[in-house]
Formats: structure tokens, sequence, C-alpha cells
């Protein structure tokens, strides 16, 4: 066990190092030119690396049954904020969406909280504590699917298509963990379509990014452009890059 535990914290310093090589590689540029400075999204993204690592410390001090205990209620609340968005003066639209809700002069995105509450609610209930067995439809995947569904609706609502995905995929991939039975995950799945599918394509700005993806060069000016630029970029690099920091797309073409 110590020895996972060493590899997964390498593995996860290796890729904040990568990270911050790409950040600071991919936003100089354009940190000169409004900042007037190539590190104002690099040291932006160092201090939420900080406030990140300080999180981290305390949430791995926390004990594992207390963690348990609040798992519940935590998910409770965060359903309890996903509701609060869609009340006046409470919640704050931006870009067509209600998302956020307003704490004086910051702003706070529940989804964000639902997305980490909920994995807790899942690893909770899916733990073994019901007597039924892994395989079975009722309890307590039932509950699982119940809290889970009612997240991933009210985000919905939002809307956020998005953050409904990840939740939703995570929670799918906790449900296979726990030993629900591969037929009735296919089941989900199906019933899941139709919704995505009206989800996507009753929504004008999704369904002209599904359409630019598919053949972007068609919006090469428009909602396409930057999977063009992407594109371009890849052909100019090829397999290995052009080299760190030699990249010409981020030269304002992005």
């Amino acid at each position: 066990m110590q020895h996972i535990r060493i590899s997964i914290f390498m593995i996860v310093v290796a890729l904040i190092c990568i990270g911050l090589i790409m950040v600071y590689s991919s936003s100089a540029m354009f940190s000169l030119e409004k900042y007037h400075s190539t590190t104002f999204f690099l040291k932006r993204h160092l201090l939420h690396l900080l406030i990140g690592a300080i999180f981290t410390v305390l949430v791995m001090s926390l004990d594992l049954y207390l963690i348990r205990r609040w798992a519940k209620p935590l998910f409770i609340f965060s359903l309890i904020l996903l509701a609060l968005v869609f009340v006046p003066y409470l919640g704050r639209e931006v870009g067509g969406a209600r998302r956020w809700l307003k704490l004086g002069i910051f702003g706070f995105q529940p989804s964000e909280l639902a997305k980490w509450a909920a994995v807790l609610f899942l690893a909770d209930i899916l733990s073994g504590r019901s007597k039924k067995p892994a395989g079975s439809c009722g309890s307590p995947f039932l509950f699982a699917l119940l809290g889970v569904g009612g997240a991933c609706a009210l985000i919905l609502l939002q809307p956020d298509l998005g953050s409904a995905l990840a939740l939703g995929a995570v929670s799918v991939l906790l449900f296979f963990v726990a030993g629900m039975r591969f037929s009735y995950l296919v089941t989900l799945g199906l019933l899941s379509l139709p919704v995505l599918y009206f989800s996507i394509f009753s929504v004008p700005y999704r369904r002209r990014r599904i359409l630019a993806y598919l053949n972007p060069w068609a919006y090469a000016k428009g909602s396409g452009f930057q999977l063009v630029q992407s594109y371009l970029a890849l052909g100019l690099g090829g397999l290995w890059g052009v080299g760190l920091g030699q990249s010409r797309q981020k030269l304002f073409y992005l």
C-alpha cells in the first residue's frame, strides 16, 4: 500500500510540473500583451496550486469515519445550493446560464461542490453497507442513482451540460467498480441517450459546436476556428512538436 501511495504521489507531482510548463508556454505571450508580464497566469496558477495543496493536506488529515458521516449531509447541502441558483437575487446569470451564487463580492459555482460531494456520497452508499447483493438493482444502487440523477437534472437546468456529463461519467464508473451488473449499466446508458440528444440539439450553440466539430473547415472563421487552429498546430509540429516554447498558434491565433 505504501508503494502504491508513493507511485500515485509521484504521478501527481509529474503532472503538476508538466502543467506548470504548459501553462507558462501557452499563456506567456497573451499575458505579456494584456498584463505586461509573461508570468501573470503562471503566478495565478501557482497560487491555485498552493490553495489546492493546503486543502489536500487538510482532507488527508480528516478521519475516514468523519468523512463518511458527513458524506450524505454534504451531498444534500450541495443539492440545496444547486437549487438556490434559480432563486432571484441569489443566483447570477452569466452567458445565458444560471450557474453561480452571489456571495457578496465573490461568486461560487455549486456544481463544483456537487461533483466531489457526489463522489463521497456514492462511495459511502456503495461501500457495502446495504444487505442487498452488489449486483442487484435495488438499494444501494437505486438510492445512489436517484441522488445523482437529481443532481444531474439540476445541473442540466442551469444549463451546464459539461458538468452534468462529468458527474454522470464518474457515477457510472463508481457503479461499475461497486459491482453493478453490466446489463444494468448498458440499460442506464441507453436511457440516457434521448436526454443527451435533446440536451445537445435543442440548444442552438451546442448544435453549432457539434457541427463545427464534425466539419470545422466549414466554420473556420466562426465556431470551428479553434479546432482548425489545433489541426494546423498538430500539422506543423507533428508527433514531437516544434519544441518547448516554439509554438506559433499561441501567438494570438487561439
